[in-house]
C-alpha cells in the first residue's frame, strides 16, 4: 500500500469484445482518479473500442460502465483488466465525474459534472497483455489545468480530451520497456 502512496485500491474487470477461449488480448487500465472535489463524489469508467464513426464521444455506448468509483479525501486508483478477442485499433476510455454513483443526478447543475476523454492508441495484441497508466490529478474545471497529453474543450460542462500514444503502451516485449518498447520517438512499436 505504501508504493501507491495511501491511494485506495478499486479493482474492476472490463470485456471490451466478446471473449475467446483462444488467444484474447488484455489491456490493464491503472486510472488514478483525484480526490472528491465540491459535490463531485463518484467517477464512472467506460471503456470501448473506436468503431463509433467520427465523435465516437457524442453518442451512447453499448458497453456497461464500470462500477462506480467512489471519491474521497485521498486519490483512488482504479486498477482494471480489458479483454478482447480479434479486435485491433483503438480504444476509447471515458471518466465521468459525478454526484450520483449512475451519473444521472437531473437536479440543476446535471451529471455529468465534468469529464475525460482518452483515445489509447492500439493498446490491444492478440497473446499478449500491455498496460496503460492514466493520471487525472483534478476534476477538470475551468481553473484546473489538464495533465500532459491532454486539452481542455472549449464547449459544454468541463471537458479533457487526452491522447494515450501507442509506444506509451506498456508490454508485448521482454526487457526493459522503457529502453526497448518503441524505435526512436516515432518508431514502430514493438507490438506491430
Amino acid at each position: 500500500m505504501s508504493a501507491r502512496r495511501g491511494a485506495a485500491l478499486v479493482n474492476a474487470t472490463c470485456v471490451l469484445l466478446l471473449c475467446g477461449c483462444a488467444r484474447n488480448a488484455v489491456l490493464e487500465l491503472a486510472i488514478e482518479l483525484p480526490r472528491a472535489e465540491g459535490d463531485v463524489a463518484y467517477a464512472l469508467v467506460e471503456v470501448h473500442p473506436d468503431d463509433l464513426g467520427e465523435d465516437p464521444f457524442a453518442v451512447q455506448w453499448a458497453t456497461p460502465p464500470l462500477a462506480p468509483a467512489p471519491l474521497g479525501a485521498v486519490p483512488v486508483v482504479l486498477d482494471a483488466s480489458v479483454v478482447a478477442d480479434g479486435y485491433r485499433g483503438d480504444a476509447l476510455l471515458r471518466v465521468r465525474f459525478c454526484r450520483a454513483p449512475d451519473c444521472l443526478d437531473l437536479s440543476a447543475p446535471r451529471d455529468p459534472r465534468a469529464e475525460v476523454r482518452a483515445r489509447i492508441e492500439r493498446p490491444l495484441y492478440t497473446g499478449a497483455r500491455t498496460s496503460v497508466r492514466l493520471r487525472i490529478p483534478s476534476v477538470p474545471s475551468a481553473s484546473a489545468t489538464p495533465p500532459a497529453g491532454c486539452v481542455a474543450e472549449p464547449a459544454g460542462h468541463p471537458t479533457w480530451s487526452c491522447r494515450v500514444p501507442r509506444c506509451s503502451v506498456a508490454g508485448c516485449i521482454f526487457g526493459d520497456p522503457v529502453a526497448n518498447y518503441c524505435d526512436g520517438d516515432d518508431g514502430p512499436h514493438f507490438c506491430e
